[in-house]
């Protein structure tokens, strides 16, 4: 049955931070390839992220423009870092000891044979 493209998920939620390590997030994101039109973006969600430490505005070098928030986050008993690309969200919501659901992208980036993790914010709800 053909689906309505206003209808259609722009994003899926495939499971909780803490359930794979990021090198196997990554795996199971490659399958799911490719992702757009039809094909929902995976999400990965980090229920009850309490946010450690005040978080600190990021910016470019050669211009000194703040891009992003970066956010230390206890999620259980493991540690998230996230950065939010919405500047003003970010400002307002991120309060340090809040607790917020996160949904996150998963990116990686290989620097001189290492392995760096990126974990970006699509959306962030606090928790009563």
């Amino acid at each position: 049955m053909p689906q309505v493209e206003d209808h259609e998920p722009q994003y899926e939620i495939l499971g909780e931070f803490g359930e794979l390590r990021p090198e196997e997030w990554l795996q199971v994101l490659e399958v799911l390839e490719p992702c757009g039109r039809g094909n929902p973006f995976p999400l990965i969600l980090a229920s009850h992220a309490r946010l450690t430490a005040e978080p600190s505005e990021l910016r470019l070098k050669d211009t000194g423009q703040a891009w992003a928030w970066k956010g230390e986050f206890a999620v259980g008993n493991q540690t998230l870092s996230a950065v939010w690309r919405d500047l003003d969200k970010a400002s307002q919501l991120w309060k340090k000891g809040d607790v917020y659901d996160l949904e996150l992208e998963l990116s990686a980036k290989r620097i001189n044979g290492k392995n760096y993790y990126n974990w970006s914010v699509i959306s962030c709800q606090p928790k009563a």
